[in-house]
């Protein structure tokens, strides 16, 4: 990023403070036409790895999330419910802590499910995704579209890559110098995080998405043994990555 954004961000980060110092409150309008001036495009991709799911005391983490996170959060089974909180609350450090904005938007949800914030008209939006997966789960922000998928290559299951890579990525996978699971996983990551990126998620098949013919303005991180790929729709595909162990994570809320 250029030492204009750089400047930008610390003008807004000063502003902020100002604002605080006098015990002053920024409403939404204000914070979101503050963020917005970055010309540089906001890319903030978090990660909780290594979740103990034995640990958690589940009723006290739903009672710190609104209640409409709080129903989310129960249609999932033990495990999915304790990431559905951990992605909440990821999301809502970065939004607090590398944005500077002190409260989380109203949620709203597209025809496919696909959470949105909900940002008066007028003011451009700020997008945000969440994934995960047993033991992984992962957040990102940007002022561009934004999908992400996280998977565990243990899970990848090569005899149906049939069913979602096209001849060339087959092609790829199957060649001596790669790990076949692991690039599976890989390109399958690529192609979620595409299709969350559009707002359909896997209503479209993975198998026309191919990854060798398609512009992708997408990063792809390999920790431990996740996958995460991220794609935004506009804007450079570099980010600020954030990874904390679970217990780490739960020290900073």
């Amino acid at each position: 990023m250029g030492a204009s954004y750089w400047k930008k961000l610390a003008k807004i980060e000063k502003r902020c403070k100002m604002f605080e110092n006098k015990n002053q409150h920024l409403d939404d309008r204000e914070i979101m036409r503050f963020m917005i001036q970055l010309d540089a495009s906001v890319f903030i991709l978090g990660v909780v790895k290594n979740i103990d799911y034995n640990t958690k005391n589940v009723e006290k983490a739903l009672y710190s999330l609104p209640y409409d996170r709080q129903k989310e959060a129960l249609k999932y089974a033990y495990n999915d419910c304790i990431n559905s909180i951990i992605g909440y609350r990821l999301l809502e450090h970065i939004i607090k802590n590398s944005l500077n904005i002190k409260k989380i938007p109203e949620f709203s949800y597209t025809h496919y499910g696909k959470p949105y914030f909900k940002i008066k008209q007028g003011l451009r939006k700020l997008y945000f995704n969440i994934s995960h997966t047993n033991g992984c789960v992962v957040v990102a922000v940007s002022n561009s579209k934004v999908g992400i998928d996280v998977e565990n290559v243990k899970n990848m299951d090569l005899s149906i890559k049939d069913m979602f890579l096209s001849t060339e990525e087959m092609e790829k996978v199957c060649s001596e110098s790669c790990n076949a699971k692991s690039e599976a996983t890989r390109i399958w990551t690529l192609k979620e995080s595409y299709l969350k990126m559009k707002g359909t998620g896997l209503i479209d098949d993975l198998f026309n998405v191919n990854t060798s013919k398609l512009n992708l303005n997408s990063i792809s991180v390999n920790i431990q043994e996740y996958w995460i790929s991220a794609n935004i729709l506009s804007g450079n595909p570099s980010c600020q990555l954030f990874i904390y162990e679970d217990k780490e994570f739960e020290k900073l809320l």
